[in-house]
């Protein structure tokens, strides 16, 4: 009388089998070793580059509000001739052409040395991007004097669109940021003329720190990519020297 297999084989596959399997294949042990490992390594690389990019723009940041407080005072001080040289050399002169300044009105620190610059924008110290807007308000209209110094060093008009969004962002509490429309990024502060009672706002570009930090997410990225290259490889290396004496007993059980 012959015996018939039991088809133990054919309902255990049954049995294990799921919707889906067919499309995708279960992965072995060394896959899913080497595909966690190099998720954790992207996920700590990912958390670092979040803070080294946090910490980056908080320490420019602080930077260029130190640079745009330095240059509100150094464009005071260039209208208001604090300076002694200055100061002597504006008595000289106001002494030497008293009838040609008869017929001028009074300006707190005189004019601007260069014609269509604001007062101040001009002054010694000044870096590419700093930009001047002074607004006098008077009992019947009010008048603007805005210009900025462009990336080739010359002064150039800024558009009354900018202006407007910088006379309405601009506070005198502290540093803000606006974006303006030719221009880009700013970090503006507004400041109070002592002498004249004018507003004057001082700006500087922040476009070269947004570059900045463009550059390192593109480098952390890149050491992120060779980084999750290197481990995948060594972590395939390491892991299949690991499992190999578990191969060997597993084919030699079957």
């Amino acid at each position: 009388m012959s015996q018939q297999p039991a088809p133990t084989g054919r309902r255990m596959s049954l049995r294990s089998w799921r919707p889906g399997s067919l499309l995708t294949p279960p992965r072995s042990l060394r896959t899913r070793l080497v595909v966690g490992v190099l998720g954790l390594v992207l996920v700590m690389a990912a958390v670092m580059s979040a803070f080294s990019t946090v910490s980056l723009r908080h320490t420019l940041m602080a930077r260029t509000d130190s640079q745009l407080m330095a240059a509100a005072q150094r464009a005071a001080d260039k209208r208001h001739d604090l300076t002694q040289e200055a100061r002597k050399a504006s008595d000289e002169a106001a002494q030497e052409d008293t009838k040609n300044q008869g017929d001028q009105p009074d300006a707190a620190g005189g004019g601007p040395d260069k014609p269509g610059v604001p007062p101040g924008l001009d002054a010694a110290g000044q870096s590419t991007g700093t930009l001047t807007l002074i607004t006098a308000q008077t009992s019947a209209s009010s008048s603007e004097a805005a210009a900025y110094i462009d990336k080739d060093g010359h002064y150039a008009a800024i558009s009354k669109e900018d202006c407007r969004l910088l006379l309405s962002q601009a506070t005198e509490d502290h540093p803000v940021t606006v974006d303006l429309h030719h221009l880009g990024s700013y970090r503006v502060v507004a400041t109070r003329d002592e002498a004249s009672g004018s507003t004057v706002i001082t700006g500087l570009s922040l476009e070269g720190d947004k570059g900045l930090i463009r550059t390192q997410l593109l480098i952390e990225l890149a050491v992120a990519l060779v980084g999750a290259l290197v481990v995948a490889l060594a972590g395939r290396t390491m892991v299949r020297s690991a499992l190999a004496p578990l191969e060997r007993v597993a084919r030699t059980a079957h």
